[in-house]
């Protein structure tokens, strides 16, 4: 079984991601533009892609064209979001069978399963798989379609705003490979909460404080009399 539906015992808390908190919502906000900033750019670079020549290009060969294909890039973000956060869900479902819950604020949606506590491998298979499915299908976008077109930069723009807005899944992954294998989380949606054994904590307290307590050779007298 990978879930737990109390907290073993022995466990304890050791990170906490909560997006509701501000601190976190700021630091997760500003991780976020930097990703996207640098994906898009390195795209651009890639492809060697005028943002500004594409868009004019485009609105004055086909305005009409233009402006209901960024109106449907614009509803395509709406339902990105909601697919995103669904296939947190169903994996989530898939590993546990157990009741989710959805929700969104003004800086996050979220997807979770607040009554368990899920194991390593539950965890990053679920936090990773929209991050996965996404970018697997719009990098190779971003690189075969025609780099004046604007569906090319629409492309680019988009994996950004994917690989941003993962970036606290991307953090969530990057704590539980940093984590034991024995880790377990609470993901109530927008926080999530990594336990870890009380013992490995105390090993590692016991260590330090082991080398902290080992006696120093004495120097010895150099003086000559």
């Amino acid at each position: 079984m990978h879930y737990y539906k109390e907290l073993p015992e022995g466990y304890i808390n050791k990170y906490v991601i909560d997006a509701k908190r501000k601190k976190d919502s700021l630091l997760l906000s500003l991780f976020s533009i930097l990703l996207f900033g640098w994906v898009a750019v390195i795209l651009l670079l890639v492809r060697k892609i005028s943002f500004i020549d594409v868009i004019r290009k485009s609105i004055e060969q086909q305005r009409f064209s233009t402006i209901m294909l960024l109106i449907a890039f614009i509803l395509f973000l709406f339902i990105y979001f909601i697919l995103h956060e669904l296939i947190h869900g169903l994996f989530y479902k898939l590993f546990t069978h157990q009741k989710l819950t959805f929700g969104f604020t003004l800086t996050v949606a979220f997807c979770g399963v607040p009554e368990i506590y899920c194991d390593k491998l539950v965890m990053l298979v679920t936090i990773l798989a929209p991050f996965t499915v996404f970018f697997a299908i719009f990098l190779p976008l971003s690189l075969i379609l025609p780099p004046d077109s604007l569906a090319c930069l629409l492309s680019i723009v988009f994996l950004g705003v994917h690989v941003g807005g993962c970036v606290g899944d991307l953090f969530g992954a990057f704590i539980l490979l940093r984590s034991p294998k024995d880790v377990l989380v609470n993901d109530t949606g927008a926080k999530q909460t990594f336990y870890v054994k009380e013992e490995i904590r105390q090993e590692e307290s016991y260590e330090e404080s082991s080398e902290e307590s080992q006696p120093q050779q004495p120097e010895e007298d150099s003086k000559t009399e």
